[in-house]
């Protein structure tokens, strides 16, 4: 099992976190994709997760609250991913844009995020609306995010970032969603608190 905690990370690779509720004992395994982190409208067809280290804190903030309130346990999968070029967030011109293996909505400008919104997102209470609060939108109804992540122009496309909403917690945390087309960029996966417990990729 890799210890991401001494593991160097390196040039192409990028580190998120996940939570894993149970009652009663934590089981001694627990497999990687019945821990995507929730929503309050399941995202289709990727894998959501803590993305950078203050919402990865304040992630774990609001896991705590969560589950004293449900009478719940939780520990924290930290999963590493490994890409073809280095993480690079930066906004991209057009060509580079559709072939990009990270896109960061959050280093968007809010004019580019109304173009996608208008090209991508299938929301039909806005239809043909020249919608101008597309990225609170996108905040409060991350579900909309799948259209643009299964869109055929992003094939390239293995690691999207973007703040929203979810079910643990009111205040927006940057999460970093992962296709499922693309599980296999996922490398390995450890239980931060519990790293004797396997956890299946």
């Amino acid at each position: 099992m890799t210890n991401l905690k001494n593991h160097v990370k390196k040039k192409g690779e990028a580190e998120l976190s996940v939570i894993f509720f149970f009652k009663g004992s934590l089981p001694d395994t627990i497999n990687l994709k019945d821990c995507a982190f929730p929503f309050k409208t399941p995202i289709e067809n990727c894998f959501p997760a803590l993305y950078g280290n203050i919402s990865k804190r304040n992630g774990i903030l609001a896991a705590n609250e969560y589950a004293d309130k449900h009478q719940l346990n939780f520990t924290i999968i930290d999963f590493r991913i490994s890409l073809e070029d280095a993480v690079d967030t930066t906004p991209k011109n057009k060509k580079e844009f559709f072939h990009s293996e990270v896109i960061s909505l959050n280093r968007l400008s809010r004019n580019k995020i109304f173009q996608l919104y208008d090209d991508y997102i299938d929301d039909n209470s806005k239809k043909n609306l020249k919608n101008k609060t597309a990225y609170l939108d996108l905040i409060e109804k991350p579900e909309l995010l799948t259209h643009l992540i299964n869109h055929q122009d992003f094939q390239q496309l293995k690691l999207l970032i973007y703040i929203a909403k979810t079910a643990i917690s009111e205040i927006p945390l940057t999460i970093g969603y992962i296709p499922n087309k693309n599980w296999d960029v996922i490398t390995s996966a450890v239980c931060r608190l519990h790293p004797n417990i396997k956890v299946n990729i």
